[in-house]
């Protein structure tokens, strides 16, 4: 089974047979227009108020719930979630975008809770280490989920101060909730790992983290459903005039490399000369001998480029561009000149999550001219190159391992004139990915292996996710 069908089958399963779920939907809006007053205040038309041109909002609190909740994969847990006692308000009104955030602020809580769940699971049972590894990875995916969900209420927040932007507003949203929701399949995926190498563990801890985590997967799949409806909407009452154009954005909104016409896409911040803020080299020329200790002293949530020049030579280390390092651009001296090395594999114990040789999980990252490789060799089976978990860009990036090069996670990535090597599923993830002008090289794989470029892991059709060729070439190489 391929691992996009094992993710599905992993997170989405179904155990009520139909006539109890339709129960228990008929059951639950029965309950909501009763509930519904209690939950949203009844909406005042206004011709002042800042909504009222919306036809939408001038729903009913228990009709707009209905909407809402129809429209999604899984209704009856909308309105369940709903149902929830909601948090005091003095000044609440009935909107699709107070029904999105109230399901996205349950979704926090639910996530919250989860990860004390998982938490108990490292105590009182004899686990090993690739267990442990992979609880850990299961930790790590529920923390960056917060974030992504809570960054998803603070866009939300911003309606609608601005009818012109609120297309992109949506996208963005769009973008976190897939994210979030991906994390959760990435806790699963390293349990699946774990058994398609006949690894002998405790089968019980993967059906106890899928009982932990499906719930928050059905219910960020619910948040990407509201979402589209309401730029559904959003798009049949409203006629956006005057849409900011690319030369009109600021210089510094990194979006423009996201929605350049295909034939305009340069990006254009890693193209200008800038001077380095710091200078990294193994010949002990620049200020730091290592690229990590570079990242470490890089300010953080920079709200400016922070520019590290890595100068030629070969770097063995592995480099974690963690969350609050923001706005870092790494500049090499060429795709032969300067090397970025490691070995980490999963059969020597790490998971596919932690051996990559550079994770970027930092916002608006820029790397060019540089090489980024994992040496473990294809008997070593998942080794992971570069695994990007962020809004992301590289240029003139030379990307190389056999099994599993590399991972676009989540998130938005872009890939100009870059070489990318590798055997079985050596592009994939769930990020939206644009590889544009690159060279696809294909490496000769293990006795009984069948080479597959691309395995995008998209568990949801509300996803905005996908890997997108442009005018690549494809290679078959040693």
């Amino acid at each position: 089974m391929d691992r996009q069908s094992q993710s599905f089958k992993n997170l989405h399963r179904t155990t009520q047979p139909k006539t109890t779920m339709l129960v228990v939907l008929v059951t639950l809006i029965a309950a909501l227009l009763l509930a519904a007053p209690l939950l949203l205040r009844p909406y005042h038309s206004s011709s002042t108020h800042r909504h009222a041109r919306n036809p939408s909002l001038v729903l009913p609190p228990h009709l707009i719930i209905k909407n809402a909740c129809t429209n999604t994969l899984y209704p009856s847990l909308c309105f369940t979630t709903l149902l929830s006692p909601p948090p005091p308000s003095d000044n609440v009104t009935a909107s699709l975008h107070y029904i999105l955030e109230l399901t996205i602020n349950r979704t926090i809580k639910k996530v919250a809770t989860t990860m004390l769940s998982v938490a108990g699971l490292f105590t009182g049972q004899d686990l090993n280490s690739q267990e442990k590894n992979a609880l850990n990875d299961c930790t790590d995916m529920l923390e960056q989920t917060l974030y992504e969900l809570r960054k998803a209420i603070n866009d939300l927040r911003k309606f609608p101060s601005s009818r012109g932007s609120r297309h992109r507003l949506y996208g963005n949203i769009k973008t976190l909730l897939s994210a979030a929701m991906t994390n959760e399949n990435t806790c699963i995926d390293g349990f699946s790992d774990l058994e398609e190498c006949n690894f002998m563990g405790r089968k019980d801890l993967k059906e106890n983290l899928q009982g932990l985590l499906t719930p928050i997967s059905h219910m960020i799949s619910n948040c990407l459903a509201m979402i589209k409806y309401m730029e559904t909407i959003n798009r049949k009452v409203t006629v956006i005039k005057n849409r900011p154009r690319l030369n009109n954005m600021p210089e510094d909104d990194f979006q423009n490399a996201w929605i350049m016409k295909s034939s305009d896409r340069k990006m254009r911040e890693i193209t200008h000369e800038r001077r380095p803020n710091v200078v990294v080299a193994k010949d002990g020329s620049g200020k730091y001998h290592t690229i990590q200790e570079a990242v470490r002293m890089a300010p953080n949530r920079s709200s400016h480029r922070f520019v590290i020049r890595i100068k030629a030579g070969t770097y063995h280390e592995n480099v974690v561009i963690p969350r609050e390092k923001v706005n870092i651009v790494f500049v090499g001296e060429g795709m032969n000149s300067t090397v970025m090395t490691g070995s980490r594999n999963f059969v020597d114990g790490f998971s596919t999550f932690t051996s990559a040789t550079l994770t970027v999980v930092g916002d608006k990252f820029i790397a060019r001219d540089l090489t980024i490789k994992n040496t473990a060799g294809p008997q070593k089976h998942q080794a992971v190159a570069l695994r990007v978990n962020s809004n992301a860009a590289f240029y003139r990036c030379n990307i190389t391992s056999y099994q599993d090069t590399l991972y676009a996670h989540s998130l938005r990535q872009f890939y100009s004139e870059c070489t990318i090597q590798g055997t079985v599923d050596f592009i994939f993830g769930n990020a939206a990915a644009v590889f544009q002008n690159c060279i696809i090289l294909v490496r000769k794989p293990n006795p009984g292996q069948n080479n597959m470029i691309t395995a995008q892991g998209r568990q949801d059709p509300n996803q905005d996710t996908g890997i997108s060729l442009d005018n690549c070439t494809r290679l078959h190489g040693g």
